[in-house]
């Protein structure tokens, strides 16, 4: 039988017909030092712990630096957006060729 918090918002109870750690019942699958105390979980030698972080810490770095890229790219796009709208407002371009089809004018630009 589930420990407490199954299945307390609805008369449903999931039936797992292996042994588990996780008990379905659960709400939210938690899983704590009551599940896992007695289980072994191998450990890579030190050294590797280090180039396996060493790795991670350089990916998350590339990733980092195409997010800010990415994010620049978007105000970029903004303020473009921003200054085309002021100047098709105020009259300094005229969008009525753009409008009524003409845009291959303007893909070039």
């Amino acid at each position: 039988m589930a420990s407490s918090g199954s299945a307390i918002f609805t008369n449903k109870v999931n039936i797992v017909e292996r042994l588990s750690l996780i008990d379905p019942n659960l709400m939210g699958w938690q899983i704590g030092d009551k599940h896992i105390a007695l289980e072994r979980f191998p450990v890579p030698p030190l050294e590797e712990q280090y180039e396996i972080v060493a790795i991670i810490k350089a990916e998350a770095a590339k990733l980092d630096t195409l997010t800010a890229k990415a994010q620049r790219g978007i105000e970029l796009l903004q303020e473009r957006r921003t200054a085309l709208i002021s100047v098709a407002v105020t009259g300094k371009i005229d969008v009525r060729e753009f409008a009524r089809g003409g845009a291959e004018h303007y893909t070039n630009c």
